[in-house]
């Protein structure tokens, strides 16, 4: 494995970056005002583009990232650094680059295997969380790695969801007792924050933690059922107050926004699933205050509201499928 900061063969794949450091100082947000920031995305249907393009919700047109489906967008939580990552299926590597806004290469190289899922650390510049195998078939482990070394921080037990706190520690949940626990990669013993006890006819599946800190949500799947009828819940951060979000079935994809005011979420629509669960076909982007309940998911219903973003020509469009990350 090795680790550079001259990515050369990347420059001419990326795109140019000049509007992005414009449309991070976006506007000062109202209290109770509509969402706000910089939704990165690889919604196809916005300019008939292929690959992620950064809009702002407040305007302008949008920017894009990279001009290829075959590379990954992940941004740091607050937007200021990216990382783009391209696997190598023949030479079993998947190499990145970690950029600035204006276009400033700051880490590159390759990582021995098939990377995806992405998650960059709040806190840490050179930090991730990454899935990662030997194949796109392969067996996957999580872990934490350090991006400047190559270097795995930790890795993440089976049995253990795991998701970034805003303080740069991380949260575990047991997928066995629903044991909630925090942690750090200083060393430190895991201190014990709660007990997480989903519905008799749920288990437990990927979740994210408020930027705030005080709340979760999770993505549960209905058991033994197909297709597998998930939606969200929300919890308090010490697992209480779990209530059910959404109730639409079909959950792709979530995420909070910036001040953890809103939850953009995606829903499986239209599509066709097989006998072994396999599914095909559309999607939906929709966006809920994360005070609702029982979100739908169905168009002009509450909690099913379309992000308004504007194309390359300036004309203004609801959004489709998917958001990536939502950044100030």
């Amino acid at each position: 494995m090795t680790a550079t900061t001259s990515p050369r063969a990347w420059r001419t794949a990326l795109a140019l970056l000049a509007a992005l450091p414009a449309l991070l100082a976006g506007p000062a947000r109202a209290a109770g005002a509509p969402p706000t920031g910089l939704l990165w995305h690889n919604s196809y249907i916005l300019d008939h583009h292929r690959g992620v393009q950064v809009s702002a919700l407040a305007g302008g047109k949008p920017v894009e990232i990279t001009n290829s489906k075959d590379m990954d967008v992940s941004a740091w939580p607050d937007g200021r650094q990216f990382i783009v990552t391209k696997p190598d299926i023949y030479r079993r590597i998947t190499s990145f680059v970690v950029m600035t806004p204006d276009g400033k290469a700051v880490l590159s190289g390759d990582v021995d295997g098939y990377v995806r899922d992405v998650e960059p650390s709040p806190t840490d510049r050179r930090l991730a969380k990454v899935r990662r195998g030997e194949s796109p078939l392969a067996p996957f482990e999580d872990q934490v790695l350090d991006l400047a070394t190559l270097r795995t921080r930790y890795r993440i037990a089976d049995d253990d969801w795991f998701a970034w706190m805003p303080d740069g520690r991380f949260m575990l949940i047991s997928i066995k007792t629903g044991r909630m626990r925090i942690a750090s990669l200083d060393g430190g013993p895991e201190a014990a924050v709660g007990q997480l006890t989903p519905p008799a006819d749920r288990q437990m599946g990927a979740f994210a933690v408020s930027p705030t800190g005080r709340e979760l949500i999770m993505k549960m799947p209905r058991r033994n059922a197909v297709p597998r009828e998930a939606d969200l819940w929300i919890a308090s951060i010490d697992g209480s107050r779990l209530e059910r979000l959404t109730e639409a079935k079909a959950i792709g994809s979530a995420l909070w926004s910036p001040d953890g005011r809103f939850v953009a979420y995606t829903v499986d629509s239209g599509h066709f699933c097989s006998t072994a669960g396999y599914c095909v076909g559309s999607c939906d982007q929709w966006y809920t205050p994360a005070t609702l309940r029982g979100v739908r998911g169905f168009k002009g219903e509450p909690g099913s509201e379309a992000f308004q973003v504007n194309n390359r020509q300036g004309q203004r469009q609801e959004l489709g499928c998917e958001v990536l990350a939502w950044t100030p």
